[in-house]
C-alpha cells in the first residue's frame, strides 16, 4: 500500500493471495484515521495482530480484503526518514520470529525500489509534459506566423484550421465568423470534407444560441463538452459522427467578439488545462490575423 499525496490516505497498489493476483480496483483508498495500515501509517511502527487481538481488529476497524486470515503483520515502508507506505502480510498461522525479522530485512530494499520507481514514472511524466508543453507552444507559432503570412481572409483560416488539426492531433477543427446583422456564426472554413460539406452548405449558428459555438459567440467565454455521450445538451453534427469531446474558444479583437474555433476529438476528455490554454492563446492571435482582412 502506499500513502497518497495527500497524506491522509493510502492507495492499494498491489495484492497477492494464494498464488493469484487480487483485483483491487474497486477498493477506494483508505483514510489513514482507521484500519491496520492507517495505524501503521500514524505510528510509523510495525503492527502485528494474531486471531486472540479482536478487540484491537475491532477498535482499528480493519477493511478486509480477500480471507480474513489469523494473523497480521504490517511494516512501515520508510525511505530517507519518508514514509512512503506500508508491506500488508497475512497469514492462517501466526508468523514465527524467523519469518518477522525476514520480512523486516525485505522491506527495506522492497520500499528502496518501489521509491525509485515512483520517482522515475514521475520524471518520465513531468518530461513528457515539458515536451507536450514545447511541441504546442511551437505548433501555436507556426499558425500564427501561417495565418499572418496571408493576404485574403480564406488563406488565413483555412492555413489556420489545417495546421491545428494537424498539430494538436484534432479530428475536426472549424473556424466561425459572427454576422452582426443576423445574429449568427458563420462556418467560413472547417477541415476535411466534413467542413467543405458544411462550408458550402453555408453552416450558421444562432450567436447565444444552446451549441457551444453559440455560447462562446454570445458572452466570450469558452465552452467545452469532456464527453458528449455524458452531456444531454450537447448537439451531434451528422457530419462529424464520431466526435467524442468538443471545444468552442471565443475569438476576440479588442473586448469585441468576431467568431469562435471548435475543436473535436475522437476521445472523450481530450482537452486538458494546459491545450485548452495553448488554444486560447492562438485563438487570441487568430483573431488578430483574420480582423485584418476583415476590416
Amino acid at each position: 500500500m502506499l500513502l497518497a499525496k495527500d497524506g491522509q490516505h493510502v492507495l492499494w497498489l498491489y495484492g497477492f493471495e494464494y498464488g493469484h493476483e487480487v483485483d483491487l480496483s474497486g477498493i477506494p483508498p483508505l483514510p489513514i484515521s482507521q484500519g491496520f495500515s492507517g495505524h501503521v501509517v500514524r505510528t510509523r511502527e510495525m503492527l502485528y495482530l494474531d486471531k486472540n487481538d479482536s478487540e484491537l481488529r475491532q477498535k482499528l476497524q480493519s477493511l478486509v480484503v480477500g480471507e480474513d486470515l489469523a494473523a497480521w503483520l504490517g511494516l512501515p515502508m520508510i525511505v530517507s526518514g519518508e514514509l512512503i507506505g506500508v508491506l500488508a502480510v497475512e497469514n492462517e498461522d501466526t508468523f514465527t520470529e524467523p519469518e518477522i525479522d525476514l520480512l523486516k530485512i525485505i522491506v527495506g530494499p522492497l520500499s528502496s525500489a518501489i521509491h525509485n520507481f515512483i520517482q522515475l514514472d514521475e520524471l518520465q511524466v513531468a518530461l513528457e509534459a515539458q515536451y507536450q508543453q514545447r511541441i504546442q507552444l511551437q505548433t501555436a507559432a507556426e499558425v500564427a506566423a501561417a495565418a499572418t503570412g496571408a493576404f485574403r481572409l480564406e488563406e488565413v483560416v483555412e492555413a489556420a484550421v489545417n495546421l491545428i488539426k494537424e498539430r494538436f492531433v484534432l479530428y475536426y477543427v472549424g473556424l466561425f465568423l459572427v454576422d452582426y446583422e443576423r445574429q449568427e456564426a458563420v462556418l467560413i472554413s472547417g477541415t476535411g470534407e466534413a467542413g467543405r460539406s458544411q462550408v458550402q452548405e453555408s453552416r450558421r449558428l444562432r450567436v447565444g444560441g444552446q451549441s457551444l459555438i453559440g455560447g462562446a459567440t454570445g458572452d466570450g467565454k469558452p465552452r467545452i463538452t469532456q464527453d458528449v455521450a455524458q452531456d444531454g445538451e450537447w448537439l451531434p453534427n451528422p457530419y462529424l459522427p464520431d466526435t467524442q469531446s468538443e471545444l468552442a474558444l471565443p475569438l476576440r479583437v479588442h473586448g469585441r467578439i468576431i467568431g469562435a474555433l471548435t475543436a473535436q476529438s475522437t476521445t472523450p476528455r481530450h482537452f486538458t488545462p494546459e491545450l485548452i490554454q495553448v488554444l486560447q492563446t492562438l485563438c487570441d492571435q487568430l483573431a488578430t490575423a483574420v480582423e485584418m482582412p476583415v476590416c
